[in-house]
């Protein structure tokens, strides 16, 4: 029987999937995407090849399209043998996300290393910049690149190799959101950079000789005596920046409510309430001074990126902030070099870590005395 071959374009959230292993393994990128319903047979009976599906996109704000080119080839008289020609994504969802954070990181990075503006300066501009311009989302992504932009040349050599690190910590930034992995952490964009950062090293490192003071591990030991002198300052600093980022936040948030302001000075307001704009304001004044204060200050300031119901009471920010700073010195040793996001990775530990240590002290104490002990009534807005 002479070969029947019919091109199909099927568009606006719909794809065809086939049930083979084979080729359904290359629509895996899309998987978590698209959510498939079975609407009909192809050659009107189900076999191991031919079920076409239809597809719902799972994010609401960009509209998804899938566009497939199909042979299809009858090999008996009442079914079909589809075969894959190609197939391409018209529409990404998260295509604006992935250029968001690919610009904060080469942008930030130029300014880091190419201008010598510095690590938290040069994050904290391209932060007040995106969250002027773009949509708060957007913004975050950007901010997101910041962090991995925060590199030194020594662990990201170039421009070229930045640009890279922008689209690994894109595509990391995506699968995070997909999955919605440490949703409201405070340090959960710092995380995500750092773990660009750490993959597109380890992966160059298989090619590539290194820079000399560009290590994963330092030598042993992390932790010596003028180290742990630096402990109390670095909590301190760490606490600061928490403190004076979500009052910031919070003024400006309670000022935007207030009426009088036009509408362009209410939306300005606004945006300069964000959390995105907070932290930008905590850098770019902390960068006044030295990094030893700038640096505890600025992972402080993301610790307050939490959401409420991460922390809830100032007691539990304090909290959080001071066991951000131990974590900052204890992770003296590694990521060394300039690694983009290792503050980030602080601000991350010294919430989850808070958090543990409070549900291990509620059920010790509930435990020994037979009551749970009384909460915090101070609650952060």
């Amino acid at each position: 029987m002479a070969k029947d071959t019919m091109k199909v374009t099927i568009s606006f959230l719909c794809m065809l999937a086939l049930v083979d292993t084979s080729v359904t393994t290359a629509f895996a990128p899309l998987s978590s995407v698209f959510s498939l319903q079975s609407i009909g047979i192809v050659g009107g009976k189900q076999s191991a090849r031919g079920v076409l599906h239809v597809a719902s996109a799972s994010s609401s704000d960009v509209k998804s399209e899938v566009a497939v080119s199909a042979e299809l080839e009858p090999t008996t008289k009442n079914d079909l043998l589809v075969k894959l020609v190609s197939w391409k994504v018209v529409s990404f969802p998260e295509t604006q996300m992935v250029a968001s954070v690919f610009l904060g990181c080469v942008a930030t990075f130029a300014l880091n290393n190419l201008l010598s503006v510095g690590p938290i300066k040069s994050s904290s501009i391209v932060g007040m910049i995106s969250t002027m311009l773009l949509p708060e989302k957007l913004a975050l992504g950007a901010f997101c690149g910041s962090f991995a932009g925060m590199a030194r040349e020594a662990v990201i050599p170039g421009i070229t190799a930045s640009a890279v690190l922008g689209l690994v910590s894109a595509f990391a930034m995506v699968l995070f959101d997909r999955k919605k992995w440490l949703i409201g952490v405070g340090g959960r964009l710092g995380f995500i950079a750092q773990l660009g950062c750490t993959s597109q090293f380890l992966i160059s490192s298989l090619f590539f000789a290194q820079h000399a003071a560009a290590k994963l591990v330092g030598p042993y030991p992390h932790i010596t005596p003028n180290l742990l002198l630096q402990l109390l300052p670095a909590c301190i600093y760490t606490v600061v920046g928490a403190l004076l980022m979500s009052a910031w936040k919070e003024a400006l948030a309670s000022q935007s409510k207030r009426a009088g302001y036009s509408d362009v000075a209410t939306g300005t307001l606004k945006r300069l309430s964000t959390s995105v704009a907070a932290v930008s304001v905590t850098g770019l004044v902390m960068s006044l001074f030295p990094v030893s204060v700038a640096g505890p200050a600025f992972c402080g300031s993301f610790i307050a990126m939490s959401s409420p119901e991460k922390i809830e009471t100032y007691g539990g920010l304090i909290g959080a902030s001071l066991v951000g700073g131990v974590s900052q010195i204890f992770l003296a040793g590694v990521l060394l070099g300039g690694w983009g996001g290792k503050l980030g990775t602080c601000s991350l530990l010294g919430v989850l870590l808070y958090k543990k240590m409070m549900l291990f002290m509620a059920a010790y104490s509930k435990a020994l005395k037979g009551r749970t002990p009384k909460p915090d009534t101070a609650k952060r807005l």
